[in-house]
């Protein structure tokens, strides 16, 4: 069951037509019920690093370095495994590679709660550089890194300038 699956939902009539409008409302209230969870979360967060004494040792240095170890034990869920193999995985793997998604979450959020960053609003940020960075009509299809693109645009426009003194 899904995050999205736990959240209210209101009963209302929308006039003829509106279908657009009502997909939006549920997207809202979805995103609302998410937020709500994710705060939950953080809040309790909190409450098991006070009741242990444990917010003394998580400065964003620590939590980071945390973060970042515990990336690498998802990393390792996956280690030696075939493109098929990591996409099949077994029951065991299954439940290791969500235990450590779960960890750099915690991490994350905790991060986040010291920082006082809102990850909803950041992802959306970075979601909006992306989109600018890697226009769907130059890079469908690729995976090179957006400079590479910068590159090959200056290539070309260096192409078609005519050096500046010389007459054509």
């Amino acid at each position: 069951m899904g995050v999205f699956s736990t959240v209210p939902v209101l009963k209302y009539q929308l006039p003829k037509g509106a279908a657009l409008l009502k997909q939006e409302w549920f997207a809202y209230i979805r995103v609302v019920g998410y937020m709500d969870k994710l705060e939950d979360l953080k809040t309790k967060l909190q409450a098991f690093a006070d009741e242990r004494d444990w917010d003394q040792f998580h400065s964003p240095k620590n939590l980071s370095m945390a973060l970042s170890v515990e990336a690498s034990e998802l990393v390792e869920c996956f280690q030696w495994l075939t493109e098929e193999q990591s996409q099949n995985l077994s029951p065991e793997q299954r439940q290791a590679v969500i235990d450590e998604m779960a960890d750099v979450q915690i991490y994350l959020l905790r991060l986040a709660t010291k920082l006082d960053i809102n990850l909803l609003d950041a992802a959306e940020q970075k979601i909006n550089k992306n989109e600018a960075k890697y226009p769907a009509e130059l890079v469908k299809g690729s995976s090179k890194k957006y400079t590479e693109y910068v590159k090959e645009e200056q290539q070309e426009s260096q192409k078609d300038e005519t050096p500046a003194g010389k007459k054509g």
